[in-house]
Order: structure tokens, then C-alpha cells, then sequence
């Protein structure tokens, strides 16, 4: 009944309704007074936005990781729902962990003693549903490392021309996610020649794109461990020194690097002119304290021919070889000099 004119009422609607234009109409009696045209839709849920805040690499030695979850409507409302998180291990069975979300988020904490303290890659799945049953799934992977940047050092081998000769070697530090490390970090470096001589270590820094260059001096050495420790992780690169190889080029060459006493020097002559045999001197300290006349097999035809001498403490620390042959009335010779390590005659005791 109206009183003031106007009614106010609520229609309930059938538990399945048919999308698309319905009509509301007002009668008094038979006489319709007015009518409405109401257009109905299918309930399409707000869509609503899901993101995962969580590193990309942990350490070994950190407690636990993190992940944040946060999810938003579309108008920056947050969202009011369930959250469901499942974390999937290399070597150990999924977990599964049920939160409700707190003003559309969520701070959930994953100890490394769930999923095992070893290196290896971590799937964290998230799936978020809402309180009208629209649900997001998101997933991030996250790699456990042993620390959070990485050590690159090739080994490698280089050729000397000349004992003193100094020679580059470089290394790459860089962060996981591929930043280089602090100019002003200290990096220590150790260089091993390891029965050649005692170790060094030093401070170092790298550049801005994170290479460290340490200089390297041929010296003596056959082999040269380079390692660098920063913040706890240590890598080592080796690097094998060789003597330039000159036994094509003509002249006298001493082949051994590193010549020792009592041991077997070997020696190589090239020429540009066939020999049968040649003379071999050497002078150490001023005296001849060798002298041989080599027969080379098929003599006449070869240009080279390799032999052996076996050094003295005479001709320590260092000795002149020269070699010489007639060839066609004219002398051709040859000469160089090489070093003996030094070393005790006598046994001190």
C-alpha cells in the first residue's frame, strides 16, 4: 500500500539466472504504470595482480630466505584471501604451507633446514585465491650458492721470451646477478711457484668491471698456482710457463729451462748449412770445461742435430756454449750462454 507514493522492497532472485535484459514492472490493477529495463551479467570476478618478492640466490650460511607475497586489485585494493605456498627442493619432498594474507600480504620465512643446507635450485610456488574464488599461481626459482659471487680463473700457459719477462694474468670477480664487485674491496692474491720458490700474497683490487690483473714475472718457474681469496671463497687458476721455442731458428739453443747439476741438458744446433760433426766448447769462469767433437748420424745432409751434456758445479752460475764446423774452407760457428742452478759441492752436516 502506498501511503507517500513511493515503495520500497526487495526482489529475491532465482539461484540460477539467465544473463541479459529483464523488465521490472509497476501495475495498479490491470493498468501498468511504468516499466524498467534491467540488463543482468554474468559475475566476472575482479582481476587482482600477484607478486613475489624473493632473492635470486641465498648462501649456505644464511638462516633462512624470505618471500614476501603481495597481492593487489587492479584499483590497488588489497586482496583478502588465502595463500598457499609449496616449496619444491632438489633432493627433498615438497612442502606445502597454508597463510591467510594480511591486508593483500604476506612475509613467509623458508629455513634452509627445511629444504636442505646443500647447493642447488629451490622452486617456490605461490597460489593465491580470494574470498569470491579467483585464484593467481606464481613461481620463482631461487638457487642456493655457497656465496654470493663468483671467482673466474682460467688457467692457462704462456710462453717466455726471456726470464724477466712480466706478463698479465687476469681474473673476473662478480656478483650473481652479474654486478662486479667494489673497487674498493680487498682482494687477496697468492702467487705458489711450489718447489721453485716460497709463496707470495698480496692485497689487490679490481676495476670497474670487476677484472683483477696481476703482473707475472717469468723468472724460472715451470708452473705458477695464482689464487685469490675474497670474503671467504678462494679459486685458483695454474699457469704453465714454457721457454720460447727458438730450435727451428738458427743458432745454438739450450733446450732444458731450467738446467741442474748431474742432470741431462739438452742441446740443439740448427743451421743453414749441412754439417758432418761439429766441436762443442764451454767456458765457465773463464776456463774451458768442456770440449767434444759430436758425430752427427748421416753426416753431410742434416742442418740439426740435438745432444745432451751434463753440467758441472764449473760451470755454475752460468756458462758460454759455442759450437763451431768447417764448411767449404770457412768457419761457421755459433754461441749462447746458459744458466746452472746453483748448488753445493759438498755435503755440509
Amino acid at each position: 500500500v502506498l501511503n507517500t507514493g513511493v515503495y520500497k522492497g526487495k526482489l529475491k532472485l532465482a539461484e540460477q539466472v539467465v544473463a541479459g535484459e529483464w523488465s521490472v514492472q509497476a501495475f495498479v490493477g490491470q493498468q501498468m504504470l511504468t516499466e524498467k529495463i534491467i540488463e543482468v551479467k554474468d559475475y566476472e570476478p575482479p582481476p587482482f595482480e600477484l607478486a613475489l618478492d624473493i632473492p635470486s640466490y641465498v648462501t649456505l650460511n644464511e638462516n633462512a630466505l624470505v618471500v614476501g607475497v603481495r597481492a593487489r586489485y587492479n584499483v590497488n585494493s588489497p586482496v583478502s584471501g588465502s595463500c598457499v605456498l609449496y616449496i619444491i627442493p632438489e633432493r627433498k619432498t615438497a612442502i606445502r604451507k597454508t597463510y591467510q594474507l594480511e591486508n593483500g600480504n604476506k612475509e613467509i620465512p623458508i629455513y634452509l633446514y627445511e629444504i636442505g643446507r646443500i647447493i642447488q635450485n629451490v622452486i617456490v610456488n605461490v597460489t593465491v585465491e580470494d574470498n569470491v574464488h579467483n585464484i593467481r599461481t606464481l613461481s620463482k626459482m631461487v638457487r642456493v650458492v655457497a656465496h654470493l659471487h663468483v671467482i673466474s680463473m682460467p688457467s692457462m700457459s704462456y710462453e717466455c721470451h726471456e726470464p724477466n719477462e712480466v706478463f698479465l694474468y687476469r681474473a673476473l670477480i662478480y656478483n650473481y646477478n652479474g654486478d662486479p664487485i667494489d673497487v674498493d674491496d680487498n682482494v687477496f692474491v697468492t702467487l705458489n711457484p711450489g718447489t721453485n720458490g716460497g709463496a707470495e700474497t698480496f692485497v689487490s683490487h679490481v676495476n670497474d668491471g670487476g677484472y683483477i690483473d696481476v703482473k707475472i714475472k717469468c723468472s724460472n718457474y715451470r708452473t705458477i698456482m695464482v689464487s685469490i681469496n675474497y670474503e671467504g671463497s678462494q679459486k685458483s687458476g695454474k699457469i704453465e710457463l714454457k721457454q720460447r721455442n727458438d730450435n727451428n731458428k738458427e743458432g745454438i739453443h739450450v733446450s732444458t729451462q731450467f738446467p741442474t747439476i748431474d742432470g741431462p741438458m739438452e742441446v740443439h744446433l740448427a743451421s743453414r748449412e749441412p754439417f758432418p760433426s761439429f766441436v762443442c766448447v764451454i767456458v765457465g769462469r773463464g776456463n774451458i770445461v768442456y770440449s767434444n767433437i759430436i758425430e752427427v748420424p748421416n753426416g753431410g745432409w742434416s742442418q740439426t742435430h740435438t745432444f745432451f751434456i751434463t753440467p758441472t758445479y764449473e760451470m755454475m752460475p752460468e756458462a758460454h756454449i759455442f759450437v763451431y764446423f768447417i764448411k767449404r774452407g770457412n768457419m761457421v760457428s755459433y754461441e749462447t750462454t746458459f744458466s746452472v742452478k746453483s748448488a753445493f759441492k759438498n755435503t755440509v752436516s
